[in-house]
């Protein structure tokens, strides 16, 4: 993203280099535990919204250009371990305070209409 020297106000595009490495890791993933919030909620629905989120990732990446955060997450794998969720609450506790903090780092880098 680039700021405006006088009025430090947002213009143009966020864009993958405005993170660091730790922070983009979580915007990636933010997704993604959205999608199994859904998963673990809609019980015996495990692969049909499996494979809703592929069609999402699939969409997203068809309408390439139309915002260069957007093109830069669905380009990006993100790199989840099944380990850390082994437990239905496990789940919800991580995929919550994931999702908050991906929307926390969003909140500081982007602009709002990206939020």
């Amino acid at each position: 993203m680039i700021l405006c020297n006088d009025t430090d106000e947002r213009i143009g595009m966020t864009r993958k280099a405005d993170f660091n490495a730790e922070e983009w890791e979580r915007v990636v993933r933010g997704p993604v535990l959205a999608g199994l919030r859904v998963i673990a909620a809609d019980r015996g629905g495990t692969l049909r919204e499996s494979m809703s989120m592929g069609r999402v990732y699939a969409e997203a990446r068809r309408e390439h250009g139309e915002s260069d955060l957007l093109d830069e997450i669905v380009a990006s794998p993100p790199a989840l371990d099944p380990r850390q969720l082994s437990s239905p609450q496990e789940l919800q506790g991580k995929t919550l305070d994931g999702l908050a903090e991906a929307v926390r780092i969003l909140e500081e880098k982007a602009t709002p209409e990206e939020v």
